[in-house]
């Protein structure tokens, strides 16, 4: 089993796509080239990620991971000031480092979970969980190989960042929500729509803009209507 080569990757626990913080971002204690389960949007170039296969015949199976946007790869770094003491992963390194000795070293070791199937289970995915399972995705965890420990996402709430301090697998390898869990998923399997669409109905027609001269407050059952925030009202019919 391998990975593909573009992917967005997912925090099973938050539901967060895994992004480079840009340096306008400006959050605190977190520079530029942090990575942070934040994003919203999987077809963001800020969660962008190329999967590379280590060239060494020893390294077999080990990846390195390249940060499509700044095009540095994921390497391990201390944390400072909040994250003192802390081991993070930044998309830092100008090149791989396939050197296991060094701290420099890139490699990656995808380990890939098996969903659980017991229905009685109480680790058992939410629907979400289960969406994510589709084709083109795959559950895994990172181990950092020169640390020997598994990324996951910090245990500190409000500073949601790929951390290398897990010094094993989960408590439960099969529970989905874990904190050293994603679901990877193929780029290529994304549709991106461009920035601007027209959407057509089986009619025919097309989705237009129209003034109305009822009040905001009254309920228009008789026909769709395209809502301010992208969604489609439908007026109750299917």
């Amino acid at each position: 089993m391998t990975l593909p080569r573009f992917v967005v990757v997912k925090s099973n626990h938050n539901k967060k796509y895994l992004r480079y913080l840009k340096k306008e971002d400006g959050e605190e204690d977190a520079p530029a080239g942090f990575l942070k389960f934040t994003g919203e949007e999987a077809g963001s170039h800020y969660a962008k990620y190329e999967v590379e296969m280590a060239k060494s015949t020893e390294n077999k199976g080990f990846v390195h991971i390249r940060c499509c946007y700044n095009n540095k790869y994921w390497v391990s770094v201390n944390g400072m000031d909040k994250f003192e003491g802390d081991v993070l992963i930044v998309a830092g390194a100008d090149e791989p480092e396939e050197d296991q000795f060094k701290p420099s070293c890139t490699l990656f070791e995808p380990v890939y979970v098996d969903p659980i199937d017991d229905e009685d289970d109480d680790n058992k995915p939410d629907d979400k969980a289960e969406d994510d399972l589709e084709e083109g995705s795959q559950v895994v965890q990172f181990r950092h190989v020169q640390l020997g420990r598994y990324t996951c996402l910090h245990n500190d709430s409000d500073a949601l960042v790929l951390f290398g301090g897990s010094n094993s697998t989960t408590d439960n390898p099969n529970n989905l929500d874990s904190r050293d869990v994603c679901t990877v998923v193929n780029w290529e399997s994304l549709v991106i729509l461009p920035k601007h669409v027209v959407f057509k109905g089986d009619d025919d027609n097309y989705i237009t803009a129209q003034m109305c001269d009822y009040h905001s407050d009254d309920d228009d059952a008789d026909g769709p209507n395209l809502m301010f925030d992208g969604r489609v009202d439908l007026g109750g019919r299917i």
